[in-house]
């Protein structure tokens, strides 16, 4: 009776030394999944700390930024930033539309429009804009 009690009492530990080696392993690659998502984050491909920075900061969803296209004039503009995004890239996050106009980001990719801009700070806007493509095909 004795020895049956010693051999379940082996596999049990066999077993119990097994799932702690597999527990282990799991923890492992998680924490190295975690840690290279937090290290893809913080570069300018990642992106999402600073969305989620501003967001806090600002108390709802900020405006995202971006750049028009290849096949249009290129302006940059605002839109309404993505609740996640994998790799949202080292844009500029502002807490409301009219932030994003007064630092040249139009409403329209394909010309300027700052709706929530009093007609005389318009052109200080579009200049801004002018300087922020110069930087963007500058570099």
């Amino acid at each position: 009776m004795q020895e049956k009690l010693n051999v379940k009492n082996n596999r049990n530990n066999k077993n119990s030394k097994h799932s702690n080696k597999a527990l282990k392993r799991t923890a492992i690659v998680v924490g190295v999944v975690l840690a290279l998502l937090i290290i893809i984050d913080l570069t300018p491909f990642g992106g999402n700390i600073a969305a989620y920075t501003k967001w806090a900061q600002c108390g709802h969803r900020p405006v995202g930024t971006s750049f028009g296209g290849a096949f249009t004039n290129g302006l940059p503009y605002y839109t309404e930033a993505e609740d996640f995004g994998l790799f949202r890239g080292a844009t500029p996050y502002f807490c409301t539309p009219m932030d994003a106009e007064r630092a040249g980001y139009s409403t329209n990719e394909d010309h300027y429009d700052f709706p929530n801009l009093p007609k005389s700070d318009q052109r200080s806007s579009i200049e801004k804009g002018e300087r922020l493509m110069g930087d963007r095909y500058s570099n």
